[in-house]
């Protein structure tokens, strides 16, 4: 379980406030459904890699996860 300070929770819930004011699903919606495409994309290659994570979890596979992990953090390092 993750410690997070009182400074880090208060940061959080000042963002998440912040965004919620964003949160406009009429707004959303049409901007999802004129972006479908694109999002549908996304969000399947998003899925599939998510469902790496998941087998390799159920599956105890170790040498999978940490390997998952290492590609996101190099493709992370290599973005910055």
């Amino acid at each position: 379980m993750l410690d997070i300070d009182s400074g880090d929770r208060d940061s959080f819930r000042e963002t998440a406030k912040a965004a919620s004011a964003y949160l406009n699903e009429n707004m959303w919606t049409e901007l999802f459904l004129e972006n479908k495409d694109n999002l549908i994309f996304e969000l399947d290659y998003l899925i599939e890699e998510l469902k790496k994570y998941s087998t390799a979890m159920k599956n105890d596979d170790a040498k999978t996860l940490k390997q998952l992990l290492k590609d996101g953090r190099e493709a992370k390092e290599k973005a910055d």
